[in-house]
C-alpha cells in the first residue's frame, strides 16, 4: 500500500507534522522529481524500489525541501514569484 507524507508549512492542526496520506500508486514520483520545494514524498514500496524508507531516511529527504519551501513561500509573499511553478 502507498503512503504520502507531508509536512505542511502553514496554519492549522497539522502544522509541522509529518502525515501519512493514502494510496497515491507512485503517481507523485514525477511531479515530486520535478519540484524539489515540494513538501510530498510518497514512501509506498511501489514509488520507492519496493523498500521501505526509515524516518532517518525520510527526514534527510525533506530537511532540503522544506527550506526550498520556505524559500519559495517568501519569494510568493514577498510579491517576486511568477507562479510559474504553482
Amino acid at each position: 500500500m502507498s503512503r504520502r507524507v507531508t509536512e505542511p508549512g502553514g496554519r492549522g492542526a497539522c502544522a509541522g507534522r509529518r502525515r501519512p496520506l493514502a494510496n497515491p500508486r507512485g503517481r507523485l514520483a514525477r511531479e515530486d522529481a520535478a519540484n524539489p520545494a515540494m513538501l510530498v514524498k510518497d514512501v509506498g514500496v511501489d514509488a520507492c524500489g519496493y523498500r521501505p524508507w526509515s524516518f532517518e531516511e525520510l527526514s534527510d529527504y525533506m530537511a532540503p525541501r522544506v527550506e526550498a519551501f520556505h524559500r519559495r513561500k517568501a519569494t510568493f509573499r514577498d510579491g517576486k514569484d511568477d507562479g510559474a511553478n504553482l
